[in-house]
């Protein structure tokens, strides 16, 4: 029949066919050639660039004989070296080993399909817990507080007894209502997120539980800026231009990031000097680039608020910081970069001074009147327009430099204000106006002031009035609740 005969010739042909690879010599090993390249016959039978072979052709002939198609000028192609027939398929299609050792060990090609693992770091959210008190144990109260529901503790980590500053804000009554709760959540985790910076001090975690919000932040070194003041005298100008300076850089920081701090004041800058008070400072290594001995951070981030400048401002619904830091556009809900160089400007001549540029008069609104648009902040904001700011103080008729800076901070259009960044390279400030030899911290001769071709100009304590002893309540700085 036929279907036999097929059978028997196509077995015979494969005899053939297995006969003939093993008496072939080792130049003629089949190769495959790769796709798209035709193949032809070897010298004795005819070349063809057709892919459609008929059934019944010399298979054997085929399969020994098969190499690359001549090149479309004509030249033969060169021939291609030996193969076994035990070749791999990566072989036969043209790859190699990458060495002959890798081809004895048998070693085959392999493709890497793991996923590299991302460098993109997690974002970090408000985490919610059951209770606080499985992570934290709070401690002493930090100082009071004025802000309805809200305190700040010393506290300490279980899991390694880190001591940390927690803010502690109830869910009842620390907010307005759900938008305004929703606005706090945005921004505190936004600044969960940003790099950590010198100036600014860590936000490590926020817990949030049924009873309410817990900032965790750095517990920093050295005292704030108010109590660093109060019954000790007025810091050294040199001391006073270092603060400035870090409280700008840090502040530069924030506003690049498209943040407002909202709350600047003493209390919110922490103050540490590295050797203690009656050790002296070579401020003439410091200009050389030595590290400073004064360390200023930047604290309590509560009020801090997400604001990009291409987007339309938004109005606040209330006035939020404390009398005498708040600038006279944040009384009609206008908060900005501005208004945070308006509040450290107000820092700058209280450390000079030991006064507040304003009077603490102006500020005499009552519990509820905080709102944007209340007869009492209009009167408030309109006060603060026409209010003219003393510049008399002797120490401005020394430091010139210090009043120009200062009075542009503390000018009444926050379009007039330098920016933190701007600031920062005002003749005051920058490293090539700085006293080359400042008086030591504490002795004797911590009243002397020397200027820049070292001549005493005056003994400080002539010039500069002492900081008078404050109580414990804190005349011209109620907090805006």
């Amino acid at each position: 029949m036929v279907p036999e005969q097929t059978h028997q010739d196509t077995g015979e042909q494969q005899d053939t066919a297995n006969a003939l690879v093993k008496q072939e010599p080792a130049q003629n090993s089949p190769v495959i050639p790769p796709a798209g390249i035709a193949p032809k016959t070897n010298d004795s039978a005819p070349s063809s660039s057709s892919s459609s072979a008929q059934p019944g052709k010399d298979i054997a002939s085929a399969a020994v004989s098969i190499t690359p198609s001549a090149s479309s000028s004509g030249a033969p192609a060169p021939p291609k070296e030996p193969l076994s027939p035990k070749s791999s398929i990566a072989e036969r299609r043209g790859f190699k080993p990458e060495s002959l050792a890798m081809q004895r060990q048998g070693q085959g090609l392999t493709i890497d399909t793991t996923k590299e693992k991302s460098t993109k770091r997690e974002r970090k959210k408000i985490k919610v817990v059951e209770s606080v008190s499985d992570y934290y144990r709070l401690g002493e109260e930090v100082m009071p507080s004025s802000h309805s529901g809200m305190s700040v503790l010393f506290s300490r980590r279980l899991k390694d007894n880190l001591d940390v500053v927690i803010k502690v804000r109830a869910k009842v009554n620390s907010f307005c209502d759900r938008a305004e709760e929703k606005e706090w959540r945005d921004s505190t985790e936004f600044m969960l997120n940003i790099p950590e910076t010198e100036g600014i001090a860590k936000l490590y975690e926020v817990l949030e539980d049924r009873k309410g919000y817990y900032v965790v932040m750095e517990k920093v070194q050295g005292q704030d800026l108010f109590e660093t003041m109060t019954g000790k005298g007025l810091l050294p100008v040199a001391e006073v231009k270092e603060v400035l300076r870090q409280l700008l850089q840090a502040l530069a920081d924030l506003h690049g990031r498209n943040l407002i701090h909202k709350d600047l004041k003493l209390e919110n800058v922490m103050f540490d000097r590295t050797p203690p008070p009656n050790a002296k400072v070579n401020w003439d290594q410091f200009d050389s680039g030595q590290h400073s001995p004064v360390q200023v951070k930047l604290i309590d981030f509560d009020t801090v608020e997400h604001a990009r400048p291409d987007t339309p401002k938004k109005k606040a619904k209330d006035v939020l910081g404390t009398d005498q830091y708040i600038a006279q556009e944040a009384y009609a809900g206008q908060y900005s970069a501005a208004s945070d160089v308006f509040a450290a400007g107000v820092i700058g001549y209280r450390l000079l001074t030991s006064k507040f540029p304003f009077k603490s008069e102006i500020f005499d609104d009552d519990a509820g009147d905080n709102w944007v648009g209340s007869p009492k902040m209009k009167e408030i904001r309109d006060k603060l327009r026409k209010y003219q700011i003393n510049w008399d103080h002797r120490v401005f008729t020394v430091e010139p430099h210090a009043k120009n800076l200062l009075s542009s901070m503390l000018a009444v259009s926050g379009s007039q204000r330098p920016t933190a960044k701007a600031a920062l390279e005002h003749p005051w400030l920058d490293a090539a106006g700085r006293r080359k030899s400042v008086p030591a911290i504490g002795g004797e001769n911590s009243a002397r002031a020397i200027s820049d071709n070292g001549h005493i100009v005056k003994a400080v304590s002539e010039v500069l009035p002492h900081c008078v002893n404050n109580q414990s309540s804190r005349p011209g700085e109620e907090i805006l609740s």
